[in-house]
């Protein structure tokens, strides 16, 4: 009885990984002002700005939230600090890249890619990449 309840054991930590599938939709429009294409060529005139990339991975995040008021021990303004846990999305990733490109001085991106990945430890990750222009 014991030998069949450790080879049970076994077998079950060894489970295959689960199956997935994942869909979605990135909403370009969601970015006024910045024109983004999947397409290498375009049909205006543009000046090339840089080759982009960006990058989002879950992951943990700190947010602090300060609190004005008499502490009992140290007087006067203390801060917390709360954990939270965040997941990669493809969205927020071409936020983020539409945020560096108008720091470059951008206003569009051609050659747009998002890749997704997983990190050696499972966590989810979203790669954007393409060109920074400014359209004449």
């Amino acid at each position: 009885m014991i030998v069949a309840m450790v080879a049970m054991l076994m077998m079950s930590s060894c489970s295959p990984l689960t199956f997935e599938q994942n869909a979605g939709y990135i909403d370009y429009s969601a970015f006024p002002g910045i024109f983004i294409t999947e397409s290498n060529s375009v049909s205006f005139e543009y000046q090339p700005i840089g080759s982009l990339y960006a990058e989002e991975i879950s992951g943990q995040y700190q947010v602090v939230k300060k609190k004005v008021g008499n502490n009992e021990i140290y007087g006067d303004e203390y801060a917390v600090v709360e954990g939270k846990y965040r997941y990669a999305d493809p969205q927020s990733a071409l936020a983020y890249a539409v945020q560096k490109v108008k720091q470059m001085g951008g206003n569009g991106i051609i050659n747009l890619k998002i890749n997704s990945a997983k990190s050696e430890d499972k966590r989810r990750m979203y790669y954007v990449t393409g060109m920074v222009i400014k359209r004449n």
